[in-house]
C-alpha cells in the first residue's frame, strides 16, 4: 500500500486505487467521510455525483441547528416531554456498556482502569475512568457498538458517559439524567456545526466537553447564567486541542475534557468564571462558541496542514 499526501486540498477529500487480481478500483469521498462522489471498477463508472471543491472549506453556516441559541437548547432540554427524549436511554446504555467493559476486562491499553484509581472527586474520577474506558475500546477495535453524536462515536462518547458518572454521584433521578444529555448532545451539534466537522480543533475536547460542562451545571441546579459560565470557563482553558487522528491518545482526551467539564461546573455554581472579553471568551456564550468556530474554520488551517506533514514525515523511513 502507497499513501500519497496532497497538502493544497482542505477539506476532506480522499481519491483512493486499489489492485487484485480481479482488476483495478478507484474511489473518491468528500466532504463527509460517508459521501462517496466516484466509484469505478476497471474503467468502468459505478457511481458518479458532483464533484465537491478540494479547495476552499466547506461551509456549515446554513446548518438549521445553527439558527438556535444556548438558550433555545437549554430551555428545550428542560421543558420537552420525557417520552420524547426516551430513545436517548439506549445512547446511555450503550456506551455505558462499552465502558464497563472496559473498565472490567482490561482490553486495550487500560487508561479507564487506571484513571479510576487516582484518589480525586468521585464524580471526576468515574467520569474520566469511563469516557476513557470506553473511548480505549473503541482505538484498539474492539468490536462493540458505540452510540454517535456528531457523526463521531468517540463524541458520543464524550457528551454522554461522564454525565452518567455526575448522576450517580449526585443520586439524580433518570429525568434529570435525560434533560443533562439532551442539552449535552444539542449542545455538542451546536459547536461542532461552528468548528466543522473534520477540523484541526478536537471535538471530543472542545465541543463534547462544553457539553458536558453544560448538562452537568443544570443537573447541579445551575440556570442560564451559570451554564454560559461553565461554557467560558471550559472554552477558556482548553480551547484549542488538536485533532490530531483517532488514535489510542483519544481516550485521555476524552478523560481530561471530562475532567475539566465537570471542575467547570463546580465553578459556575460556586460563582467562579472568566470574565467576558478575557481571551478567547466573550461576553456571551454564544459568541464565545462562534470565536471558536473562528479559530478552528479559518485560523487552524495551517496548522491542520502542518500536523499533517509532520506526521507523515515523521513516519516516512529514513534514507
Amino acid at each position: 500500500m502507497e499513501i500519497k499526501w496532497d497538502y493544497e486540498g482542505i477539506g476532506l477529500y480522499i481519491e483512493a486505487f486499489v489492485e487484485t487480481e480481479k482488476g483495478t478500483g478507484r474511489a473518491i469521498v468528500a466532504k463527509t467521510h460517508a459521501n462517496v462522489i466516484l466509484e469505478e471498477a476497471n474503467g468502468k463508472i459505478l457511481k458518479e455525483a458532483p464533484e465537491l471543491p478540494k479547495q476552499g472549506l466547506f461551509d456549515h453556516a446554513n446548518d438549521p441547528i445553527r439558527k438556535c441559541r444556548v438558550r433555545d437548547f437549554h430551555a428545550f432540554s428542560r421543558n420537552v416531554a420525557i417520552e420524547q427524549l426516551a430513545f436517548l436511554k439506549d445512547a446511555i446504555a450503550m456506551n455505558l456498556s462499552l465502558a464497563e467493559k472496559g473498565l472490567h476486562e482490561n482490553l486495550g491499553i487500560g487508561y479507564g482502569p487506571a484513571l479510576g484509581r487516582i484518589p480525586g472527586d468521585p464524580a471526576i474520577v468515574r467520569a474520566k475512568a469511563l469516557a476513557a474506558s470506553a473511548a480505549d475500546l473503541r482505538m484498539a477495535g474492539v468490536n462493540c457498538p458505540a452510540m454517535s453524536c456528531a457523526s463521531s462515536g468517540n463524541v458520543g462518547i464524550a457528551a454522554s458517559l461522564p454525565l452518567v458518572a455526575v448522576a450517580e454521584a449526585n443520586s439524580s433521578s433518570e429525568e434529570e439524567l435525560l434533560r443533562a444529555v439532551c442539552l449535552s448532545f444539542l449542545l455538542t451539534i451546536y459547536v461542532k456545526s461552528h468548528i466543522g466537522r473534520l477540523s484541526a480543533m478536537c471535538a471530543c475536547a472542545i465541543a463534547a466537553s462544553l457539553g458536558v460542562t453544560a448538562g452537568t451545571t443544570m443537573m447541579l441546579g445551575g440556570d442560564l447564567t451559570h451554564i454560559e459560565a461553565a461554557i467560558g470557563n471550559v472554552a477558556g482553558s482548553i480551547g484549542g486541542v488538536i485533532c490530531d487522528g483517532a488514535k489510542s491518545g483519544c481516550a485521555l482526551k476524552l478523560a481530561t475534557a471530562a475532567g475539566v467539564a465537570i471542575e467547570a461546573a463546580y465553578l459556575s455554581r460556586m460563582g467562579v468564571a472568566i470574565p467576558g472579553n478575557d481571551g478567547i471568551v466573550s461576553s456571551t456564550a454564544d459568541e464565545t462558541i462562534a470565536l471558536l468556530g473562528v479559530i478552528a474554520s479559518c485560523g487552524m488551517v495551517e496548522t491542520d496542514r502542518t500536523l499533517c506533514q509532520a506526521i507523515i514525515g515523521r513516519e516516512k523511513p529514513s534514507s
